[in-house]
């Protein structure tokens, strides 16, 4: 150390925190932003129309190519793989047509309630098997990212994936009955009795609660898995 002749012996640990490039050292993250801050999210690909989200109220709606009422748990999805969104590498210089992002295979665009948007360029999955990437890019002049080509899977999201798909939406509290008529005529109804679940007109007949609470939760929160 200095002009002292002593020759100190460290752990391994010291030599592996100091020995750092300067990839190593720079800020990975790619976007800086809170979801609870956005007003409005665009979504262009090639091929295919704009989509439009409008914030509304504590959830989303679509607003363009059609109006549609989206599913918040899809769009907080794709926003919190946004947020925390991190570069696995770097490319230097201006994005390039190799890289997938002159023009970019698809943009994602977060307009926040004060501020400038901000923009994401998607670019294609280059890489063979074991280590496929995808560069992304902030804005048509960067900086440059690499991200692990799985991550920006999830960015691929449409109209189909984030519009609402719910065919019945009713609070658990609110369902007192619930019956079913089968196209034979026959059928069942169950109702609830003291905190529990019950087959109407089966007397003392014992009834499965895990079954029924499951079933009566299904329907009363029925989904489509496509529209």
């Amino acid at each position: 150390m200095g002009d002292d002749p002593t020759v100190l012996l460290t752990t391994g640990a010291f030599h592996s925190g100091v020995r750092k490039t300067v990839d190593d050292l720079r800020d990975r993250t790619v976007l800086s932003f809170r979801g609870s801050d956005l007003s409005q999210v665009r979504i262009s690909a090639n091929g295919r129309s704009d989509l439009v989200l409008d914030r509304e109220g504590e959830g989303w709606k679509i607003v363009r190519p059609v109006e549609l009422r989206a599913d918040t748990s899809q769009v907080q999805g794709l926003l919190t793989s946004l947020e925390g969104l991190r570069a696995e590498g770097f490319a230097d210089g201006a994005p390039t047509v190799e890289q997938g992002l002159v023009p970019p295979e698809r943009t994602i665009t977060l307009v926040p309630r004060e501020g400038e948007p901000m923009e994401l360029r998607i670019g294609r999955t280059t890489g063979d098997e074991d280590a496929r990437k995808v560069f992304v890019s902030r804005g048509p002049a960067g900086p440059i990212y690499s991200i692990p080509a799985q991550l920006a899977q999830g960015f691929g999201k449409g109209l189909d994936d984030l519009r609402d798909k719910s065919l019945v939406s009713i609070p658990r509290d609110a369902v007192a009955a619930v019956v079913v008529t089968r196209s034979d005529g026959r059928g069942f109804r169950i109702e609830k009795a003291d905190g529990a679940w019950r087959l109407a007109d089966a007397g003392a007949v014992a009834t499965n609660q895990a079954l029924l609470d499951r079933f009566v939760d299904d329907a009363r929160s029925l989904r489509g898995s496509e529209v």
